[in-house]
Protein backbone atom coordinates (compact mmCIF):
# COMPACT_ATOMS: atom_id res chain seq x y z
CA UNK A 1 0.00 0.00 0.00
CA UNK A 2 1.35 3.63 -1.10
CA UNK A 3 1.81 6.06 1.63
CA UNK A 4 -1.37 8.04 0.26
CA UNK A 5 -3.63 5.41 -0.40
CA UNK A 6 -2.99 4.89 3.09
CA UNK A 7 -3.91 8.27 4.36
CA UNK A 8 -6.98 8.51 1.77
CA UNK A 9 -8.37 5.14 3.22
CA UNK A 10 -7.80 6.38 7.13
CA UNK A 11 -8.54 10.68 6.88
CA UNK A 12 -12.07 10.02 7.06
CA UNK A 13 -12.23 7.39 10.14
CA UNK A 14 -13.38 8.21 14.04
CA UNK A 15 -14.60 7.24 16.72
CA UNK A 16 -14.29 3.63 16.23
CA UNK A 17 -11.50 2.46 17.66
CA UNK A 18 -12.72 -1.22 18.17
CA UNK A 19 -13.59 -1.81 14.09
CA UNK A 20 -10.73 0.02 12.63
CA UNK A 21 -7.51 -0.19 14.85
CA UNK A 22 -6.54 -3.86 13.70
CA UNK A 23 -7.11 -2.97 10.01
CA UNK A 24 -5.36 0.41 10.41
CA UNK A 25 -2.39 -1.24 12.44
CA UNK A 26 -2.13 -3.77 9.77
CA UNK A 27 -2.41 -1.29 6.99
CA UNK A 28 0.69 0.47 8.65
CA UNK A 29 2.85 -2.46 8.73
CA UNK A 30 2.20 -2.46 5.26
CA UNK A 31 3.04 0.82 4.05
CA UNK A 32 6.12 0.48 6.52
CA UNK A 33 7.41 -2.51 4.92
CA UNK A 34 7.27 -4.35 8.46
CA UNK A 35 6.40 -7.44 10.00
CA UNK A 36 2.58 -8.20 10.70
CA UNK A 37 1.30 -9.18 13.93
CA UNK A 38 0.92 -13.08 14.53
CA UNK A 39 -2.39 -14.40 15.41
CA UNK A 40 -2.58 -15.02 19.57
CA UNK A 41 -1.74 -18.35 20.42
CA UNK A 42 -2.92 -18.10 24.33
CA UNK A 43 0.69 -18.81 25.55
CA UNK A 44 3.00 -15.87 26.62
CA UNK A 45 6.01 -17.90 25.55
CA UNK A 46 4.87 -17.80 21.83
CA UNK A 47 2.56 -13.94 21.97
CA UNK A 48 5.18 -12.01 21.64
CA UNK A 49 4.06 -9.80 18.62
CA UNK A 50 -0.13 -10.05 18.85
CA UNK A 51 -2.57 -8.29 19.21
CA UNK A 52 -4.88 -7.97 22.79
CA UNK A 53 -2.35 -9.43 24.49
CA UNK A 54 -2.82 -10.07 28.36
CA UNK A 55 -1.22 -7.12 30.95
CA UNK A 56 -1.68 -7.34 34.57
CA UNK A 57 -2.64 -4.02 36.43
CA UNK A 58 -1.47 -3.25 39.43
CA UNK A 59 -4.11 -0.87 41.72
CA UNK A 60 -3.73 0.63 44.94
CA UNK A 61 -4.38 -1.84 47.91
CA UNK A 62 -2.09 -4.83 46.45
CA UNK A 63 -5.52 -5.41 43.98
CA UNK A 64 -4.36 -6.53 40.21
CA UNK A 65 -7.35 -6.71 37.15
CA UNK A 66 -6.04 -8.51 33.65
CA UNK A 67 -6.24 -5.77 30.73
CA UNK A 68 -5.16 -6.25 27.44
CA UNK A 69 -2.61 -4.31 25.20
CA UNK A 70 -3.75 -3.20 22.03
CA UNK A 71 -0.42 -4.61 19.91
CA UNK A 72 2.06 -5.63 21.75
CA UNK A 73 5.71 -6.61 20.22
CA UNK A 74 8.03 -8.28 22.69
CA UNK A 75 11.21 -5.86 23.42
CA UNK A 76 9.93 -3.56 21.09
CA UNK A 77 6.94 -1.72 22.42
CA UNK A 78 3.21 -1.51 23.62
CA UNK A 79 1.13 0.29 21.52
CA UNK A 80 -2.71 1.64 23.27
CA UNK A 81 -4.79 2.72 20.69
CA UNK A 82 -7.37 5.53 20.71
CA UNK A 83 -10.09 6.91 18.41
CA UNK A 84 -11.30 10.51 19.19
CA UNK A 85 -12.94 12.16 16.71
CA UNK A 86 -13.13 16.03 15.39
CA UNK A 87 -15.81 19.03 16.23
CA UNK A 88 -19.04 18.20 14.93
CA UNK A 89 -18.59 14.69 14.37
CA UNK A 90 -21.46 12.38 15.36
CA UNK A 91 -19.62 10.09 17.27
CA UNK A 92 -17.20 11.15 19.80
CA UNK A 93 -15.09 8.58 20.26
CA UNK A 94 -12.42 8.71 23.41
CA UNK A 95 -12.78 12.47 23.47
CA UNK A 96 -12.76 15.06 21.18
CA UNK A 97 -9.05 15.67 19.43
CA UNK A 98 -7.30 19.01 20.99
CA UNK A 99 -9.31 19.25 24.10
CA UNK A 100 -8.53 18.82 28.07
CA UNK A 101 -10.23 15.36 27.53
CA UNK A 102 -8.46 14.07 24.83
CA UNK A 103 -5.32 15.36 26.36
CA UNK A 104 -6.09 13.22 29.57
CA UNK A 105 -6.78 10.00 27.66
CA UNK A 106 -3.51 9.99 25.91
CA UNK A 107 -1.96 10.46 29.27
CA UNK A 108 -4.35 7.70 30.69
CA UNK A 109 -3.27 5.19 27.87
Amino acid sequence: MKVSAFIAKWTDSGAAERANKDHFLLDLCDVLAVERPKPTAGDPEKDVYTFERDAVLLHEGQKTSVGRMDLYKESHFILEAKQGSDEGAAKKGTAKRGTAAWNLAMHDA
